[in-house]
């Protein structure tokens, strides 16, 4: 299954998870994440598309910015469903 993997490799003991990406932190993004099949860590485009964010996607900051910005964001339909259950409760 070493096509499948991502492994968190950034804490104080591996972790890893299989046909799915782990939760994408911005303690994390600095070491990153690696793809045992592919041997090399996981890149901020694939990130970015984690996310849900377009390939056109043009950035215009430090890498190492980038990699906190997406460590702390959440994918559209997170927020799509955050402001729904929001606006139940108004």
């Amino acid at each position: 299954h070493l096509k499948d993997m991502v492994v968190d490799d950034g804490g104080t003991k591996y972790h890893y998870n299989l046909e799915y990406s782990p939760c994408l932190t911005a303690g994390r993004m600095r070491a990153g994440y690696w793809l045992p099949a592919k041997g090399r860590r996981l890149r901020w485009q694939e990130m970015a598309k984690l996310q849900g964010m377009r390939r056109d996607f043009v950035v215009n900051i430090a890498t190492s910015t980038l990699g906190f910005m997406l460590g702390n964001s959440f994918t559209e339909t997170v927020m799509a469903r955050l402001i729904a259950s929001a606006a139940e409760h108004c």
